[in-house]
């Protein structure tokens, strides 16, 4: 095996690179391994990575890493790797350095059993079968074919001296790697020096190493055991493991490894035994589907908690042992000294003990272990179990066919069926006389053969007269047959896991002739241990048929004719390519009870995201597939009735695999384990083929989950505070026994099943309430933890009555029911970017799985296996209507898109704890099925913090409330981020830490996508980190191994009210673009490319507008913005022609100038692609590449897709343009004559307090912790006497009223008059104002209407805490001199009445006695106008011309526009009538709008409008001209090209100049140009006209370039 044994070798170097990274300097003392000088204390998990599947991975070892443990140790399950002789995989669940990098991204050390040799219940031991076929090869032995070992004390002695020889040249082999890491060698008495053995049992704490310098190692605690087909369901309590574990640290030992922590699934064929079961559960602390088995797996990790306290002392001192009794005994490490550490065991398996330590007293249960990491305290004991325990239950489901709509018979509507014919389905494969061994003829390529011969039977034999049988009697070495005569099935016999031989008589019908006697025979794993195991055959070794004239007929000895394999495996009818290889008969019922029988049919995934199991009770036994995985061998085999099973199982006393069995008279294995990665969201191909016979109509898929959560302590449960204890040992860290539960992510406690506290029995889904019982747990519980993520009650005198029953211990028992949310409220989990995978799928949150594989390396993303180019567009579902979305996501599909990105925006979703919103404009599921059904990906940024210029970030505003949350840093109530890099530092190393969580946790999410984390310079490893900027050509991610991602390239700006209007040439657009691609970029979205608008509240900042148009390539109202949409769409068609060069050829960077260069990809190949850069901001180029001139223009790029031809320049705009205008038209009142005047319903509120105040403070509360962001408004009242003396009563002279504010806006009334209004501005949010106002003698009110423009939304760190609202008022013009009034007694009132009284709602339009009048009011503050008017005509968008109004809000049907406010750019700003696109662009380079309102127009989408009747309702703050609100249409009034004559391409002559809408004749013009024009376009829907010399007269202006201008 020499190219085994090499691979091996590097193997062992992968390992030890991937270990020494963190651990350089391994060695090992007589107490521990010693890592970088420093004892270790390991705690390790077997999780083998082929018995799962690669998205399960990250789980499986986070599960471990929260469960205490430190270490993974993992086989090489080598016949995996090497399939045939030096032919080697090592992907999917094979993809062993994948699973290295994941246990090394966790920070964990790995154990690598390096195989090949491994038993592991695992088919052949996982050695290759083909190996056993290379001449003198005997395995285990010293022979050269055959080399390194595991477990092999146990058998050396059957090799004799041969098997000495072996183990000797095994470990100096091994030694002689030089990996820099130690070599153990398992269950091995007689190890050289320099190899450490160690002990495999259920018990190890009496083991000693060989040597004394070695450390105890325990490699193989046996937490439950495997099963075979057959058997019964063995099961391991959680209080003897850990009594086990809890002895052997109490020994002396240093290292323990659970065998298996996660046993997983034997997948296909790779179940060993033989007759182990597909499933390899093992009862062990995370079960196979990936589940924590719970107490088992909490009742460890607070043991793991207890032996971590203990480390120190327990590696640092010399262990004192003292006799407490007869079974009893303390080991001491660091007896009297401070570091000190206590393990009491009570060995007694039948009595609890008191024994009397360091003058204490101490309870100790039968058969356990307490461990007192101070030697005073108990901390842990190990048959206490007080950690949460669930239910967990199989739902099943029916399947349900791909394409069945929702309301029909969700059944499987159509199998298709392909029957097998028994016994040689083709030509034979040979004849021999007699039998041949099964496994040496099919070398475990297939589990089948067929045997089969013929007897002929005379007409006159009795049995063909009397109707009796004859009986076929057969022998065999193993594993079962079924028997078939003349191709019926007769039988059926097998072995089972302890004897694989076996002997069967079938009574079979003869007819006289010939008859055909077809036994197949089937392997069920092969051997995986023993001496000489290899050699372990199976087959037929005799049959005879009992019950003929002359006796028993022997046809041991006749000629038998052999098949390898059955046809439908050999034809690869489980496989894609292999589907139609035979014509399946289509069937809406399958036929049952059909042996030899394959089944197909196409289905929808399972809903949800939990795991998924097959249920195949009601079939026989066959072989399983979806999606061509194999799910592996079913055989719903029973146990015996009577055999010996337990209701509850005794934990006292030693441990054997029969002792705590369950599942007597019941299948062994009912559930297959199916991958949620293997699932596609639709058309599922589920094969399955069938050996005897079943009833596929009772197949179902079936989610496993926990149905309920449960916790059970005792009030005399250990105290001692875990956590706490290192830091201060002298401290009291006793605390009362707590209660704790924690719903699965997703969740909230709903309702109790049962809660009690006194004498409660039973277990998790069967308590039962005993003759002690509080009657308040039930209210007490439900108070606590009824809608509640996670809850604790502690177990005290305050909560419940502990008089009761005196003398009696109490405990506390509850069993909780929860409910699934979308997410969690509590942690509100969200995170960066998250990658979804597929055209065909959903958000991991509802239903991802078509792309099951979405990796990446340097290059790119790779899905499915291919690296790709991803042009991205932003679109914010609830910044439009669900009635634009298929219309958005349309035109980015079309300008050559092929993801859609957004955030999720949780304050829009979670509008109060726990009250959900998922409808209207917050319809994410629908959202995201309109992508899925453009065949476009998605890219799901899931929040809650987005910034996004979106009020407070996205989080909703509640949750500031919170006791002890801060957002954005490291504490309990608020996690997860995004843009954080920006301002963690300003978090100090909280932020750093919360970063670094942050990644962890999203990992540990199993979405089965990449991860990526926006400006974050400091992410680990396995998170990607992007860039977001208006250029990123320069970024590089922070690991060689990632690829180059742009998460946001802002296309534009936003606005805030009283700016300009930012505007971004698309000519830098492209050439960021292009340039981001030319140096290695494979992923841009453009941020954004629907900006769309900020309904109702929404907008943040503070100050943003309304509007969030953002100069994007598709404009607020949905229509795109030309020629910035239509040049974006020709740069992608260039940049896609060259996507195979670049995803696949290696760059090559070429000066070609001082800023000129040429990046090629594949250069000198077929596949080319090349793009030439000026970044000269001033001057065009001529540049030469590939033996030809190039002109560049300034800051531009060419593309080259073929590296000879230029197809695309990002400075030369040819793409049509438009010309868009805003059509406005008076508002029509509905069911009236259109010359009738509209009627206004007009209600003007009172200034300052309108109803009972909310509030009353000496001096000023902060605006937004009083309202909580429940409204914009926060009246701020006050009253002053002025004297009849003072001097400006007489003089006229009025006194200034001074206002200071920290944001965002006031209007001031003096005795119910408006007197002036000021705001702050984004920049700077505070602000002052000082006005004169008008005083009368004697009392006088003055009522300032405080305003919020939006929460903040990013910013400065603990931008949460940003406030708003009044910080001083004074009056200036007293006798006296300046009044201060902050420290008077204001009065408060919350909103503003007619908000409060819903006048905008259609229930609350009549809450108040309206005005009618013709004739609306104008300049009037604080009214509110409502008309009820008819939609203008058409269906292009509709805006609200609010120019002549103030300040306010406006409402259409009860739907919130926005806020309104005419608020206009200073006239002095600097704005550009033409924009230079040359140069590094930012956001005040190409503004207009100076002296301009910065929002005029407001979108109401058309689905808001009815045909008639619409109300249409406006509350103006300040005082405006209702009269003018008027409609307007937004539409497309020209379209227009211009095109020079020297570019070579484009659909649709002179000198022109000008744009769009503005064109001008130059001094060079061709006459007949319109002519010829109107000729080719004229009542056309599209044109194309040729730039030729036919066309038009090129001689024209001979030198000049011409070029082609075209509106119409």
């Amino acid at each position: 095996m020499k190219k085994t044994n090499d691979l091996l070798s590097c193997l062992i170097f992968i390992f030890s690179a991937l270990y020494v990274a963190a651990a350089n300097n391994v060695t090992y003392d007589s107490r521990s391994l010693i890592i970088n000088g420093q004892r270790k204390l390991l705690i390790s998990a077997a999780i083998h990575y082929p018995r799962s599947v690669p998205a399960m991975w990250p789980g499986l070892v986070q599960t471990a890493k929260e469960g205490g443990v430190d270490v993974i140790e993992t086989y090489v399950f080598w016949n995996g790797h090497e399939t045939a002789p030096g032919q080697f995989y090592f992907g999917g669940r094979y993809d062993l350095v994948k699973f290295v990098k994941i246990v090394q991204e966790a920070k964990m050390y790995l154990i690598l059993r390096i195989g090949p040799f491994v038993a592991a219940e695992w088919n052949y031991g996982g050695v290759p079968v083909w190996l056993h076929y290379v001449n003198g090869t005997v395995f285990r032995t010293d022979n050269e074919p055959f080399k390194v070992e595991n477990e092999y004390g146990f058998y050396e002695g059957a090799y004799g001296d041969a098997g000495k020889a072996y183990a000797s040249w095994a470990a100096n082999m091994a030694v002689s790697q030089n990996t820099g890491v130690p070599w153990i060698m398992c269950q091995q008495w007689d190890t050289p020096k320099y190899v450490i053995n160690t002990c495999n049992s259920f018990y190890c704490d009496d083991f000693k190493p060989s040597y004394p310098d070695m450390p105890k190692i325990w490699t193989e605690n046996w937490p439950g055991w495997f099963k075979t087909f057959g058997s019964r369901d063995p099961h391991r309590p959680a209080e003897d493991v850990a009594f086990s574990v809890a002895r052997f640290f109490q020994k002396g030992g240093s290292l323990h490894n659970y065998y298996m922590y996660h046993g997983g699934t034997n997948f296909g064929r790779t179940s060993g035994g033989p007759f182990i079961t597909t499933s390899y559960d093992y009862d062990a602390p995370v079960d196979e589907y990936g589940l924590p088995r719970l107490p088992k797996w909490g009742h460890l990790k607070e043991l793991h908690k207890a032996i971590k306290l203990c480390e120190n002392a327990l590696l640092n001192n010399v262990p004192t042992t003292l006799s407490l009794g007869p079974l009893q005994e303390v080991d001491i490490y660091g007896n009297g000294s401070e570091n000190c550490a206590a393990f009491i065991a009570n060995m007694d398996d039948k009595d609890d003990k008191i024994v009397i330590f360091h003058n204490q007293s101490f309870h100790l249960p039968a058969w356990s272990v307490s461990i007192l990491p101070d030697c005073k305290n108990v901390v842990f004991n190990s048959a206490k179990v007080g950690s949460q325990s669930s239910v967990v239950e199989m739902v099943t489901a029916e399947l349900k066919s791909s394409g069945t709509s929702p309301d029909k018979d969700v059944k499987v509507s159509k199998w298709e069926v392909f029957v097998e014919r028994a016994g040689i389905w083709g030509d034979a494969d040979f004849t021999h006389k007699g039998f041949v061994d099964h496994i040496n003829t099919t070398k475990d390529t297939t589990d089948y053969l067929w045997y089969t011969t013929s007897l002929n039977v005379d007409e006159n034999e009795d049995i063909l007269k009397n109707g009796s049988k004859a009986r076929l009697l057969i022998e065999s070495k193993g594993h079962a047959l079924h028997a078939f005569v003349n191709e019926v099935l007769h039988g059926s016999a097998a072995g089972n896991g302890t004897v694989s031989p076996f002997k069967t008589q079938i009574p079979i019908s003869l007819k006289a002739g010939k008859n055909e006697i077809a036994l197949l025979c089937m392997t069920v794993g092969l051997s995986n241990a023993g001496a000489f195991y290899e050699w372990v055959g199976a087959g037929l070794t005799s049959v005879k048929i009992e019950g003929l004239k002359k006796g028993k007929l022997d046809l041991s000895n006749s000629t038998w004719t052999y098949k390898v394999g059955v046809q439908g495996e050999h034809l690869g009818l489980y496989k894609a390519d292999g589907l139609n290889h035979v014509n399946w008969k289509s069937t809406l019922e399958a036929p049952k009870n059909q042996p030899l029988t394959w089944y197909k049919a196409i289905l929808d995934s399972p809903p949800g995201n939990e795991p998924v199991g097959l249920d195949m009770v009601h079939m026989g036994k066959g072989l399983a597939w979806l999606n061509g995985e194999e799910i592996g061998r079913y055989w719903p085999r029973k146990s015996s009735k009577k055999e010996e099973c337990v209701d509850k199982c005794d934990y006292r006393g030693k441990f054997s695999p029969n002792k705590c069995s369950t599942g007597c008279g019941e299948p062994t294995q009912r559930w297959y384990h199916v991958p949620r990665s293997w699932f596609k969201p639709s058309g599922n191909i589920l094969v399955i083929f069938e050996e005897k016979g079943g009833d596929p109509s009772q197949i179902r898929f079936a989610t496993r989950i926990f149905s309920s959560i449960c916790a059970h302590l005792s009030e005399n449960h250990p105290t001692f505070e875990i956590e706490s204890a290192p830091k201060d040992k002298d401290a009291n860290h006793k605390t009362k026994s707590t209660v704790q539960l924690k719903c699965p992510p997703s969740t909230r406690i709903s309702s109790l099943k049962f809660a009690s506290f006194g004498t409660p029995a039973g277990t998790c889904g069967s308590f039962t309430m005993g003759n002690c019982h509080d009657p308040n747990t039930t209210s007490l519980v439900e108070q606590v933890c009824l809608n509640k993520f996670r809850c604790s009650i502690e177990l005290s005198d305050k909560n419940f009555n502990k008089d009761l029953c005196p003398g009696v211990t109490k405990s506390l028992a509850v069993e909780a029911l929860y409910v699934l949310l979308l997410t969690n409220s509590q942690l509100t989990p969200s995170l960066y970017v998250l990658i979804i995978t597929s055209p065909t799928t959903c958000p991991v949150v509802f239903d991802v799985r078509e792309a099951h594989n979405v990796t990446y390396d340097r290059r790119s993303l790779i899905i499915n296996g291919e690296r790709k180019l991803v042009i991205s567009a932003a679109i914010h579902y609830p910044r439009s209507v669900p009635e634009m979305w298929p219309g958005l996501v349309w035109l980015a599909k079309e300008g050559g898109a092929n993801a859609i990105e957004t955030y999720v925006f949780w304050d829009g979703h979670e509008i109060a704890p726990d009250k959900y919103c998922f409808e209207g404009r917050w319809d994410l599921v629908k959202f995201v099925k309109i992508v899925r059904d453009a065949g476009l990906y998605l890219i799901l940024r899931i929040g809650p913090y987005v910034a996004a210029e979106w009020n407070f970030g996205g989080v909703p505003a509640w949750l500031h409330y919170v006791p002890g949350t801060i957002f954005r840093t490291e504490n309990e109530p608020f996690k997860v981020e995004n843009e954080y890099g920006t301002y963690e530092e300003e978090y100090g190393e909280e932020g750093r830490i919360y970063a670094s969580w942050a990644a962890e946790m999203a990992l540990r999410q199993n979405t089965g996508v990449p991860w990526i984390m926006c400006k974050q310079w400091d992410v680990p490893t396995n998170v990607i980190n992007t860039c977001n900027g208006f250029y990123c050509d320069n970024f590089h991610p922070r690991h060689p191994n990632m690829p180059k991602l742009w998460t946001e390239n802002w296309v534009g700006w936003f606005k805030t009210y009283g700016s300009i209007v930012p505007h971004r040439p698309v000519e830098d657009i492209a050439y960021s673009v292009a340039r981001f691609i030319q140096k290695g970029g494979s992923l841009v979205n453009y941020y954004m490319y629907h900006g769309g608008t900020n309904f109702g509240r929404t907008s943040g900042g503070p100050f943003i507008t309304t509007s969030y148009d953002y100069d994007a390539p598709v404009d607020e109202f949905g229509l795109p913005r030309l020629p910035k949409w239509g040049h974006l769409k020709e740069l992608h068609k260039a940049v896609k022609l060259c996507e195979n060069a670049l995803l696949k050829n290696e760059q090559v960077t070429l000066g070609l100038g001082l800023l000129q260069e040429v990046d090629v990809y594949g250069y000198g190949s077929e596949t080319c692609a090349a793009f030439i850069a000026n970044m000269d901001d001033k001057d065009d180029k001529i540049v030469y590449f590939n033996g030809k001139s190039f002109h560049v223009p300034a800051w531009s790029v060419s593309i080259l897709p073929d590296c000879t031809n230029v197809v695309f320049n990002t400075a030369k705009v040819v793409s049509q343009s438009s010309h868009v205008e805003m059509i406005t038209s008076d508002l029509k009142p509905s069911g009236i004559s259109p010359e009738k005047d509209l009627k206004w319903d007009v209600f003007t509120e009172k200034a300052g307090v309108w109803a009972e105040a909310d509030g009353v403070q000496q001096g000023f509360v902060d605006h937004i912790d009083t309202t909580k962001d429940t409204t914009d408004y926060l009246w701020y009242t006050t009253r002053l006497h002025v004297n009849e003396n003072e001097e400006f009563l007489r003089s006229g002279r009025k006194p200034m009223l001074l206002i200071e504010s920290k944001g965002h806006a006031v209007h001031s009334f003096v005795n119910n008059v408006y007197h002036g209004s000021a705001a702050g501005t984004d920049i700077v949010p505070p602000f002052t104002l000082e006005i004169p106002i008008s005083l009368k003698a004697g009392n006088n009110e003055i009522a300032i209407l405080s305003m919020t423009v939006g929460l903040q939304t990013a910013s400065a760190a603990f931008y949460e805490f940003a406030g708003a609202g009044l910080t001083s008022v004074k009056i200036d013009g007293f006798n006296n001199g300046t009044l201060d009034l902050s420290t008077s007694k204001w009065v408060y009132k919350i909103g503003v009445q007619g908000e409060c009284l819903g006048l905008h709602k259609t229930n609350g339009l009549y809450n108040v006695n309206w005005e009618s009048t013709t004739v609306a009011p104008k300049n009037q503050p604080l009214t509110w106008y409502k008309a009820v008017v008819d939609p203008p005509p058409g269906s292009d968008p509709v805006a609200l011309d609010m120019v002549h109004m103030g300040k306010g809000l406006a409402w259409l049907n009860g739907e919130l526009i926005g806020r309104y406010w005419t608020m206009k750019a200073s006239a002095l700003l600097k704005c550009d009538h033409e924009c230079d696109y040359r140069g590094e662009y930012e956001p005040t380079k190409c503004s207009t709008g100076c002296g301009d309102s910065t929002q005029r127009w407001y979108h109401v989408p058309r689905s808001w409008f009815k045909p008639s009747g619409n109300i249409l309702v406006v509350f103006e703050e300040t005082g405006g001209d209702p009269s003018q609100v008027k409609f307007a249409t937004r539409r497309l009034s020209g379209v227009c090209i211009h095109l020079p004559e020297e570019y070579p391409t484009i659909e649709l002559y002179s000198t022109t100049k000008g744009t769009c809408g503005s064109f001008a004749i130059g001094d060079c013009h061709d006459p007949d140009t319109i002519s010829l024009e109107e000729q080719a376009c004229l009542n056309k829907n599209n044109c194309c006209v040729d730039i030729t010399g036919e066309t038009f007269n090129k001689n024209l202006c001979s030198g000049v370039v011409k070029s082609l201008a075209f509106e119409a």
